[in-house]
């Protein structure tokens, strides 16, 4: 007699809300070192007891706090002073830049499963309209649900690239805001502006040369790509293929297409902000260490340090994170470098 399998315990919790939430952690732990672990399989928060992953924690809560500080005092003493519309402008500018890491995050958690199951899932829109509106059986597809779905990803699209864009020209011109302090009294005019932003440039230039040599390891993929989907074509004449033959056409087409998908989404999303010139990179580096020299060589004391190390950090969380996002894409890199491992010299079918 066999013995009946033990029933599986029951929970509150959808599988696909789980998953979500999984996403959620694994993107929020990327861009902004959470000291928070989720526990798949006891379905648990629990915190990490890394003292480094809590002082990173820290650091950033920091580093946020005095961002959002600077702003608002920004802000405020543009509004009392009657600052010309220049103030409004850059506010708007970093502030929505610096947004960017919670763009990303909404991005991956609505990329992570197909949108409609996330919205039926956490929303439960589809059994609610069905059962109230449409009188519909369950397996019959509702069309509002899809409409839903694909206003999503446009949104989530259009936040993305606008997100992409105000932060890269936010800190890709790191001496732009020092105009502003021309406009505040000599007592306002503090250093952990100009040091604050000397680090993110430091910050740029480093990213920058890791973005270059990731756009190379793409172009790489993508020249792999090519070379098997030429070499299945002519290594198998009239329909024949070798008995050890990696890939069929069909499979090779596909991949093929799926990778020039990949390639353009990474060329439109990703590797366009950092197609700049160098040298431009360089002049401006010069401009901010004259003007550090210059402005502010009398000024720096001790004080300054934390408050400098609190401003520039949030700007390093943001190009960790796209260089974290860099990272996530050799893993399907790899993959489609596994399915060619077994390429070899074109041979004749027998």
């Amino acid at each position: 007699m066999k013995l009946s399998k033990k029933p599986k315990k029951q929970t509150m919790i959808l599988e696909e809300t789980i998953s979500t939430f999984t996403s959620i952690m694994k993107w929020a732990k990327l861009l902004g070192a959470l000291p928070f672990r989720w526990n798949e399989k006891k379905r648990r928060i629990y915190v990490t007891k890394s003292y480094f992953a809590l002082g990173r924690f820290a650091l950033i809560v920091y580093g946020w706090l005095v961002y959002l500080g600077s702003l608002l005092y920004v802000l405020i003493y543009a509004y009392l002073e009657n600052i010309q519309l220049y103030m409004y402008t850059r506010f708007v500018v970093i502030l929505v830049g610096g947004l960017l890491p919670v763009m990303l995050l909404i991005s991956n958690i609505l990329k992570e499963q197909e949108i409609k199951s996330w919205v039926n899932s956490v929303l439960k829109f589809e059994s609610w309209f069905s059962a109230s509106f449409l009188k519909l059986e369950k397996s019959e597809p509702i069309p509002i649900a899809k409409s839903i779905s694909s206003a999503l990803r446009i949104a989530v699209l259009c936040c993305k690239s606008y997100g992409m864009a105000v932060f890269t020209f936010a800190v890709t011109f790191p001496y732009e805001p020092f105009f502003v302090l021309t406009h505040l009294p000599l007592e306002f005019r503090h250093s952990i502006f100009a040091l604050g932003h000397a680090c993110s440039a430091a910050i740029f230039i480093f990213a920058l040369g890791t973005a270059i040599i990731y756009n190379l390891g793409i172009f790489l993929l993508f020249a792999v790509v090519i070379y098997g989907v030429l070499n299945e074509l002519e290594s198998s004449p009239k329909n024949r293929y070798r008995s050890h033959g990696y890939l069929r056409i069909s499979e090779n087409t596909r991949l093929a297409y799926r990778s020039l998908s990949l390639l353009w989404i990474i060329m439109t999303d990703w590797i366009r902000p950092f197609v700049m010139p160098v040298q431009t990179l360089i002049v401006r580096s010069v401009q901010i260490c004259n003007f550090v020299v210059i402005k502010y060589r009398m000024d720096i004391t001790a004080l300054d340090i934390p408050l400098m190390v609190g401003y520039s950090v949030i700007f390093g969380t943001g190009w960790l994170g796209i260089m974290g996002m860099a990272g996530s894409f050799t893993k399907s890199s790899r993959r489609v470098l596994r399915s060619f491992k077994n390429i070899g010299p074109i041979s004749s079918v027998v």
